[in-house]
């Protein structure tokens, strides 16, 4: 059964977080913008999923338009987060402008993005 809740009445304006399970995947959607207001939201809903412990955590980026160093910054911190708590993520592509934010950063090859 796939369970879907979305946080949208308490968050910034330009983000958006879905989060839904099917069996032991939990997927965390993201929309919109994700920079340091958004952070703590973006925390708190991994946080969520990963109380869980499902045994899969898939980061959707989809849906997100604009992407800064604080955002980058979370998506790291969910990445360790996940490895700490021995659950294995992925992390879906994203659109080409946000792209380029992690392949200047060069985590490309590090996190754990699925082609």
């Amino acid at each position: 059964m796939a369970t879907t809740v979305d946080l949208q009445e308490v968050l910034p304006l330009e983000l958006g977080i879905e989060l839904s399970q099917q069996g032991t995947t939990s997927t965390v959607q993201l929309r919109g913008e994700i920079d340091l207001a958004a952070q703590p939201a973006i925390r708190d809903a991994i946080s969520e999923v990963l109380a869980r412990a499902p045994e899969c955590l898939v980061l959707d980026l989809t849906g997100v338009s604009f992407i800064d160093v604080s955002g980058v910054r979370a998506v790291i911190e969910a990445t360790k987060r996940s490895y700490r708590d021995n659950v294995r993520l992925v992390i879906v592509p994203v659109p080409e402008a946000v792209q380029r934010v992690f392949d200047f950063c060069q985590l490309t090859a590090t996190l754990p993005f699925v082609r």
